[in-house]
């Protein structure tokens, strides 16, 4: 990754660290600072191949400007914000907030066998960004446990809303078939997440949340990952205070619409 290193300040203004913390699909992010406003910043390069020619190039460059536009229009708590967008060269950065966190992947490696209400609770509020997504009419489709980030205060955010190859031949392997302890109805959710037509799957991001919403108990510490629960956390706090909007006149707390 040298090659994106040709300058140790970028645009007078993002000091980069000395190695990328994180290799994406179309890029690598590297820890910055901001030398005008002194705060921590993320700072992701688009990464063009070996081999890549200019019009695999420029076709790489416009994905990667179409997927900052699709950051910067989304505004949720669970889509970093975006701050900037520059060139180094020929090749496009994207400056966003630094996340602070373990990837779901890892944190599945770790845990070997992730509690189903954690599942369940992180999958809900990747619908909550997926239904702020659909409303701008946009369709993330790289989202996969190394794209999602699990911060200390227990909160998700999405990483990355780039393009993949969705897998439309192989049958899915049964929930229950390695986690025997899922409930049944919760199987039958991941197994419609999975169908092959779209005619067959849940009509969208809200259906699903309020599918898993019911499941999201239990969530218990996870010491190292999570701040322990003694810690106050604004972001709890102001969803606790969300959580009783409208819940006087529906019964209980509103699910999204």
């Amino acid at each position: 990754m040298a090659e994106a290193r040709r300058t140790q300040v970028l645009d007078a203004r993002y000091e980069l660290a000395a190695a990328p913390i994180a290799r994406g699909g179309m890029g690598d992010v590297w820890e910055g600072t901001d030398v005008r406003l002194g705060c921590r910043v993320a700072v992701k390069f688009v990464r063009f191949p070996g081999d890549a020619d200019e019009e695999e190039r420029t076709e790489l460059v416009r994905r990667f400007l179409r997927e900052a536009k699709i950051t910067a229009e989304l505004q949720h708590p669970g889509v970093p914000s975006v701050f900037d967008i520059g060139y180094d060269g020929d090749r496009p950065y994207l400056v966003m907030q630094l996340v602070r966190g373990v990837s779901v992947a890892d944190l599945v490696a770790e845990q070997v066998r992730l509690p189903v209400g954690w599942a369940a609770g992180i999958a809900a509020q990747v619908c909550a960004v997926l239904a702020v997504a659909h409303r701008a009419s946009l369709v993330p489709r790289d989202l996969k446990p190394g794209n999602l980030m699990l911060e200390p205060d227990g909160t998700v955010k999405v990483l990355d809303f780039g393009l993949a190859s969705k897998q439309v031949s192989e049958r899915p392997q049964d929930v229950r078939s390695v986690r025997p302890e899922v409930p049944e109805s919760l199987t039958a959710v991941v197994a419609a997440l999975l169908e092959k037509r779209q005619e067959d799957r849940p009509s969208g991001a809200v259906e699903v949340y309020g599918e898993l919403i019911d499941f999201a108990e239990d969530l218990g510490p996870m010491p190292g990952i999570l701040h322990p629960p003694s810690l106050p956390s604004p972001q709890r706090m102001y969803g606790a205070v969300l959580s009783r909007v409208f819940a006087a006149t529906k019964g209980g707390p509103e699910r999204p619409r």
